[in-house]
């Protein structure tokens, strides 16, 4: 079974929006921005949407390792939201 079957994250989409992807996988949408503006998360304007590819959503959460000792941000190891990023 693939990673990403074991993290219940099995989806025939091809993209996401910032709102899917945070609530997929149990983090904020400003999180997600916040790694798409530091260029860890790729993603992509279509019109005014703003669009993650599957593959780059898949390899991002695959690489990112997940804190269980800090369960109360519910945000992903090592990166720090500092609240500045605008919505």
């Amino acid at each position: 079974m693939s990673t990403l079957a074991n993290r219940n994250l099995v989806d025939y989409r091809i993209s996401y929006r910032i709102s899917e992807l945070a609530e997929m996988i149990g983090v904020s949408p400003e999180f997600i921005r916040l790694q798409i503006k530091s260029g860890i998360l790729p993603a992509y304007h279509l019109g005014t949407n703003v669009i993650i590819r599957r593959a780059d959503a898949e390899a991002w959460i695959i690489s990112r390792p997940i804190n269980p000792d800090n369960s109360d941000s519910n945000e992903l190891e090592g990166d720090e939201d500092d609240g500045s990023l605008a919505a």
